[in-house]
Formats: C-alpha cells, structure tokens, sequence
C-alpha cells in the first residue's frame, strides 16, 4: 500500500469482525447493548464506566495490530472502522481518544519531529509544543499507537539481531519500511521513534545527485547510539548491496521468462512433428 489508508492488509471490515468475536450485540443495530456501547460519555471523567472504556481501548489496538498498522487517520478510527448499518458509529470514540491520548497511548503525528527535516526546524518544533497549549484531536489528523510502534521496534530488532552481530546496524529506509504496511506508516513510526531515541535517521548527500536515506537501529540496548562516520559509510556499503541484489532479482527474472518460453517452444515443435 502506498499511502496509510487504515484498511491493512486484511481489510478493516474483517479485521473488526475478528476482533469482536460472535459478540451478538455487534450484528443487532436497534439492540440496547450496542446503543449502551456507541452513546457518548456523560459528566465528568469519574463517572464514566470504566469498562466501556477499557474495551474500547482494548479493541482499538487490537484493531489496528491486526490490521498491521500502527497509525491510522482519526477519521477512520472515529467514523469508518466501527461504523453498523445505518452510519451507526461509536460516539464515545472521540473522549476515548482524547483519554488515551492523555496516558500517552496515542499520540499525534503533527507534534512528533520529522527527523528529515533540518536542525532549525527541528529545535522551532520542540520550543513551540512547550509554549503552545495541546489542541483537541481532530479528524485530519494522523494517530500513532504507542504500544504498536514499541511492539513494531522490538520486532524489528529481533529480525535484525539474526543477520548482525553488532550492537547497532544500518539499514536503508527502503529496508525501515518494509517492516510496515506502508510508507506513511513507516514514516510516523519513524518520527517516534526517533524522537524517544531509539532509531537515528542519516543521510547522505551523493554526487549524482541522490539522497541515501538509512536508520541506525541498536540490536541490544533500548536506545540508539549517535550517528558516526562509519555509519554513513556503512550505509553506503549496504545501499550498494541492495541495488545489486534487485539486478541480480531482475536477471533472475528474465532468466525464468526465457526458459518458460524456450520450453513452450520445444512442446509447440514436438506438437508440430507428431502432427507432421
């Protein structure tokens, strides 16, 4: 997928559906226990029931594991993911958010840092979220899971330490994003995790003129290390790996379409003598 559309690999619907089990109150639009579920929290914070609001939660991120995402469009968490027959959705959604939002389960895309982004933008962006007071959750904008992106981190660590015996080890951004359903996901995945410091994003200017763009990921500690000299020159070394790797893909490729045709060939021949 080339853009963060929510959907997933499985799709949202089913997703969902497996998620809720053979709950039957999901499949009755005009039953009490579903409108008990969708109405929106009344009074203050101490009088909503604390079990709609841990399920709610708990099936949020379960949502979102399965489908393989760990950001989505709060548009679609709010108004498509949950949505019954009738445009029935969740409208105690939106305090959900807002409450996970504020025990740090969700945060939003737009206040991370970019990491590509330049050191003058970066140190505007930090000085700016500590003067200006936390805006409401709207539905342009991009939710990224916490936990998700934790789960996501140790995942890929885990995968890597198979290949690498050092601590650390770079890798292409082309790489980065393979472990996510899709760029955007990818790129707020990124955003997080190297605002906490667990990933460092490099880059390196060649004179072609293009831009090697890599992740510095530590294999052992929870934190990554700052970028060196021989990082970038690492990353160089593994870009280069990699184009070779989708040439020698490409010749392997052609190689099995002319021996595909070369057997047809030979069975239209034999066909052709036996009929001669």
């Amino acid at each position: 997928m080339a853009s963060n559309d929510g959907e997933g690999g499985e799709g949202w619907e089913a997703a969902v559906r497996a998620e809720v089990g053979g709950a039957s109150w999901w499949d009755d639009p005009d039953g009490a226990d579903l409108h008990a579920r969708f109405k929106a929290f009344t009074g203050q914070r101490r009088d909503w029931p604390e079990p709609k609001l841990l399920f709610w939660k708990d099936l949020l991120l379960r949502v979102a594991r399965r489908l393989r995402l760990c950001s989505a469009p709060a548009h679609l968490v709010t108004s498509v993911w949950f949505a019954r027959p009738g445009g029935i959705t969740p409208l105690c959604l939106p305090q959900v958010l807002e409450e996970m939002r504020a025990d740090g389960d969700i945060l939003l895309k737009s206040e991370l840092i970019v990491p590509t982004a330049g050191g003058l933008y970066q140190l505007v962006k930090r000085v700016s979220q500590m003067a200006i007071s936390r805006r409401p959750i709207v539905q342009e904008d991009i939710l990224v899971f916490r936990s998700l992106v934790e789960e996501r981190f140790e995942d890929i660590a885990t995968q890597l330490r198979g290949s690498h015996w050092t601590s650390t080890c770079v890798i292409t951004t082309t790489k980065f994003n393979s472990f996510f359903y899709g760029r955007e996901d990818a790129h707020a995945a990124l955003c997080y995790l190297t605002q906490r410091g667990k990933a460092r994003y490099l880059a390196i200017r060649k004179e072609d003129p293009v831009e090697l763009q890599g992740v510095k990921f530590p294999l052992v500690s929870a934190h990554a290390p700052a970028v060196s000299k021989f990082d970038c020159d690492t990353l160089h070394l593994v870009w280069q790996e990699e184009k070779l790797q989708q040439q020698f893909d490409v010749l392997d490729r052609r190689w099995e379409m002319l021996v595909y045709l070369l057997i047809c060939h030979l069975q239209f021949a034999c066909n052709s003598y036996v009929l001669w």
